[in-house]
């Protein structure tokens, strides 16, 4: 275990110390995969607009990446109950301050602050998986996935 907590790192973030603790390797498989198979029609589109070049979320202006119709895909691919469960599950080894994300925490800490929850859970993600936003990295996998997706002819083409 003294490999993983070597791989802890933590970031301040709208003026809250975050802590994040990689998920073990079977949890990070099952989250790359939901990931992918489940969200990338949702966000990989939003993060196709990731200037190239951005390796870090601290690069990134969340809120022109994540536009408003962002939620609305994700809706259409898990329900409230789904989402929820998701979002705790990507938090469930981060803290904030020093404390465990629980539902409660999380209920109250974020209320009327989901521009900074964006930003912790892409923090998760680049924790987790490396150089997220990097050429190769998982967000360019979202981006290829919901590219595929959502364009017949790419998935006409990539099964031939």
């Amino acid at each position: 275990m003294k490999e993983l907590k070597e791989k802890v790192r933590s970031k301040e973030i709208d003026g809250d110390k975050y802590t994040v603790t990689p998920f073990l390797g079977i949890e990070g498989f099952k989250v790359k995969t939901k990931l992918l198979s489940k969200l990338a029609p949702s966000i990989g589109g939003a993060l196709g607009s990731i200037p190239p070049g951005s390796k870090s979320i601290g690069d990134v202006d969340v809120g022109k990446v994540l536009g408003p119709g962002t939620l609305d895909r994700l809706a259409d691919v898990l329900d409230e109950r789904e989402l929820t469960e998701f979002m705790l599950r990507l938090l469930k080894s981060t803290t904030c301050n020093d404390k465990e994300i629980t539902e409660e925490f999380f209920n109250l800490h974020f209320a009327a602050s989901f521009h900074t929850l964006w930003k912790v859970l892409f923090f998760v993600l680049e924790v987790n998986y490396g150089s997220f936003f990097a050429d190769g990295g998982i967000g360019q996998l979202l981006v290829q996935a919901a590219t595929t997706s959502t364009n017949p002819s790419t998935k006409n083409a990539a099964s031939s």
